[in-house]
C-alpha cells in the first residue's frame, strides 16, 4: 500500500511537472506566432525616429538598431545630442554638455543590451542566457493575461505579462530599490510582417515617469557596425 501510494504521488508530480512545462511551451508558441517571429530574419537593421516626455520634458530622439545585439541611441538635449551605442559587448555613452565619451554603467549597459533586442526577452531566450517560467493566469485592470517569470542573463528578476486575446506582450513589471517599475507595450504595428510596438510608457508605482513614441520606423537601412562602437 504504502508502495502504491509512492508511485502514485510520484506520478502526480511528474504529471504536474509535464502540465507546466507544456504550459509554457504553449504559452510561448502562441507568442511567437502572433508576434510573426519567423519573419525576424527578413529584417536587418531597424532606424526609429520617436518622440518622449520624460517628467514633463518632451525631447526626439533616434534609434539605429542592427539585430542581434547592436543599438545606438542619440537624444536631443537642448540643442545637444547625447549618445549612447551598444555593439554587442561594450556599452558607451557621449556627455552632451561636454563631449566626453565614457564607458557606461552597469544598469546602463545592460537598458543598451536590451534595447538592441526588438523581438523582446523571450524569443530565443534560452540562447541570451535568460530563464523563463510560466507563472500562470492572472488579471490586471480587467485584462486576462499569462504571467511568465523572466530572470535574465545579469540574474535580475522581471515578470512578463502576455494577453490572452492577442498573444502579444502588453507588459513587463519589475520590483528595484525604488519601487515597482511597469514598462508597457502599446500601438502594435506590422513592419516587415512582424508585430513591433510603437508606443512605450514607463511608470513607477502609479506615477509615470517616461512616455515614448515612435513617429517613424524603417527597417533594412544600410547601417556600419562602426557607429555602434566607441569612438577612438
Amino acid at each position: 500500500m504504502k508502495k502504491s501510494i509512492k508511485l502514485t504521488s510520484l506520478l502526480l508530480l511528474l504529471t504536474g511537472l509535464t502540465l507546466h512545462a507544456q504550459s509554457l511551451e504553449t504559452v510561448l508558441e502562441k507568442h511567437y506566432s502572433s508576434m510573426g517571429f519567423k519573419n525576424l530574419k527578413n529584417i536587418k537593421t531597424v532606424v526609429i525616429k520617436a518622440s518622449m516626455s520624460t517628467m514633463g520634458m518632451a525631447t526626439k530622439m533616434d534609434m539605429y538598431v542592427k539585430p542581434p545585439n547592436k543599438s545606438r541611441i542619440e537624444v536631443d538635449m537642448m540643442g545637444n545630442k547625447m549618445i549612447q551605442g551598444y555593439n554587442g559587448t561594450d556599452a558607451w555613452m557621449k556627455n552632451p554638455a561636454t563631449g566626453d565619451i565614457v564607458d557606461a554603467p552597469g544598469q546602463q549597459k545592460k537598458m543598451m543590451e536590451s534595447s538592441s533586442q526588438i523581438e523582446g526577452p523571450l524569443w530565443k531566450y534560452k540562447e541570451k542566457g535568460y530563464q523563463v517560467s510560466y507563472v500562470g493566469e492572472t488579471k490586471v485592470n480587467e485584462i486576462e493575461y499569462y504571467k511568465l517569470k523572466v530572470i535574465d542573463n545579469h540574474g535580475e528578476e522581471a515578470h512578463a505579462f502576455i494577453n490572452t486575446k492577442s498573444n502579444l506582450l502588453d507588459m513587463m513589471q519589475s520590483d528595484t530599490p525604488n519601487g515597482a517599475v511597469t514598462v508597457m507595450f502599446e500601438d502594435y504595428k506590422p513592419v516587415d510582417d512582424v508585430q513591433l510596438f510603437h508606443k512605450m510608457t514607463v511608470k513607477m508605482g502609479d506615477m509615470t515617469q517616461m512616455t515614448m513614441t515612435y513617429d517613424e520606423m524603417k527597417t533594412n537601412v544600410p547601417l556600419e557596425d562602426s557607429m555602434f562602437s566607441k569612438p577612438k
